[in-house]
Parts: structure tokens; sequence; C-alpha cells
């Protein structure tokens, strides 16, 4: 393990965790996605750490963090992070998310614009007609948040070469790097998270339409299993003109797992240009 800061702060009335690589260069906040933990951005962080100084928070319900039994909506996710950018003084900060982590620095940059300077979306909740969850009835609902319960619980009753091997049959193209991290997070993440996924605000374009700061989407193949559509990259374009987008062909949802080398190009191009 890396010589990385390990601590919590307390933030919006809970205490969150994090793993900081420190160092002089300009501040990047990596929020990661569903089920994941901080340390699944440690690929990327070995990468970038020489440049910037890289925090890695577990979101709430996740990692080392506490774990309440309800308040896993879209704006507890970005109050959470909003209250770790000033624990931290931090200043304005790059936000860096992955799918519902993305979602959630979305949000934060679009409640709160003076914290954050430059934004980088991999595959955020952005959908191009409403999810299953948004016209639910209460009860399909519920039936929804007990079905992703129940995975995570029988997901956490497997022993962890069970529980990474189940990961490399799933995903074989992920590098060996990227397992420890996520066996890990699938093993700490409290099931009570479930309630996230019916609970993440459909209204994007709004989100989208409130940003301030220049932001790039990265977006997989169609082809495979992501979340942002090209109906959707155009409509986010055409909604505010700080959005960049970049696509990686090879990838689908989990894109800088699956793309790694051209994932952080981007980034870097990216960082380099909205910091300068």
């Amino acid at each position: 393990m890396e010589e990385w800061q390990n601590a919590s702060v307390e933030s919006n009335g809970i205490n969150i965790h994090y793993h900081r690589t420190g160092g002089k260069g300009p501040a990047l906040l990596l929020i990661h996605g569903f089920t994941d933990n901080g340390l699944c951005w440690s690929r990327v962080a070995r990468e970038m750490q020489a440049h910037y100084d890289l925090v890695m928070l577990d979101s709430r319900g996740h990692g080392l963090s506490d774990k309440p039994h309800q308040g896993y909506s879209t704006d507890d996710y970005a109050d959470d992070v909003a209250g770790v950018i000033a624990a931290l003084n931090l200043g304005t900060t790059v936000l860096v998310g992955h799918s519902v982590g993305a979602t959630t620095a979305a949000t934060v940059a679009a409640k709160y614009p003076q914290l954050v300077r430059g934004l980088i979306l991999e595959d955020p909740i952005w959908r191009d007609q409403p999810g299953q969850s948004d016209s639910a009835s209460p009860e399909k609902k519920a039936a929804m948040v007990t079905a992703v319960r129940q995975q995570i619980v029988v997901q956490q009753q497997m022993n962890a070469q069970q529980i990474e091997t189940s990961g490399r049959e799933n995903c074989p193209t992920w590098d060996a790097e990227e397992f420890p991290a996520w066996v890990q997070a699938k093993q700490q993440v409290s099931p009570d998270v479930a309630a996230t996924l019916v609970s993440l605000r459909g209204d994007w374009q709004h989100m989208a339409s409130e940003i301030q700061c220049p932001t790039l989407l990265i977006t997989g193949n169609p082809d495979k299993d992501v979340v942002v559509s090209p109906t959707v990259v155009a409509q986010a374009q055409a909604i505010n003109p700080l959005i960049q987008h970049t696509q990686l062909a090879s990838a689908g949802h989990n894109i800088r797992r699956e793309s790694f080398q051209p994932y952080l190009a981007a980034v870097r191009q990216f960082l380099a240009c909205s910091l300068a």
C-alpha cells in the first residue's frame, strides 16, 4: 500500500472516510460508483499522484464511511462531498466521478458552483428515458430495493476469493490491479445503499444546465452496458456548451477499467486545458 493519508472528516452530520495522496498539485476529489469504495481509484491515483493531490473518498454507506440506515438520495451524497471539500480546505476543486459518483459530482457542481473548478464525468446516470424507478409505484420501488439489498447480502456471504473469481468472470478485460479494492468494497458496503437506485434524481437536464465549470463527459460504446447514449450526449451539449465529450468505443460502463490508457489521456488533456 502506498503511503497515502488515511483519515475521516465529519461532513453533513456523518463521518466520511478518505485516502489522500498529498503533494503540491491541484486537488482532485474522486467519487466512486455504486458499491465501490475510494480505493477503487487506486490505479488512477498511482498514475497521477506526481502532479495532483488526489482525494479518494468512501461515499456514505460504502468503504469505511458511516453507514446510516437512510439518507441515500443524490442530494445527500452531494452535500457530503461539499462538506468534505470544506472540511479539508480544498478550495475550488476538480471533481472526478464514475456512474452514481459522476451523478453526485454533477450535482455538487450545480448546487455549489463556488466549490468546483472542473468536472470529469465517467458515464453518469443520465438517461434519455426515465428509469424504471422514476415512474414506479411505491410498492415496486420497495421491491426493487429489497432485490438489490438481497444481492448485496448474498455477495457478502461469499469469501474474498469467491467474490474475485466472480468479478474476473464477469469483467475479463479488467487489469488485475482493479480487483483488490473492488473485492474489499463489496465486503464493506452496507445493504442500505440499495435505496440509492430508487432515489437518484431523474432531472439530469436541469442539473446539466446549472453547471458553470469546464466539464468532460466520458462515454463508452452504446452497444455495451453504458448509461449515457449518443442522444443524451447531444442533449447535454445543447443544454450547456461547457460540456465537452470524449467517447472511448472499446469500453462499457466501467470506462476507465476497460480502456485505462485512453481514459487517462483524455483526463490529462482536459486537466491541462481547464486548469491552465
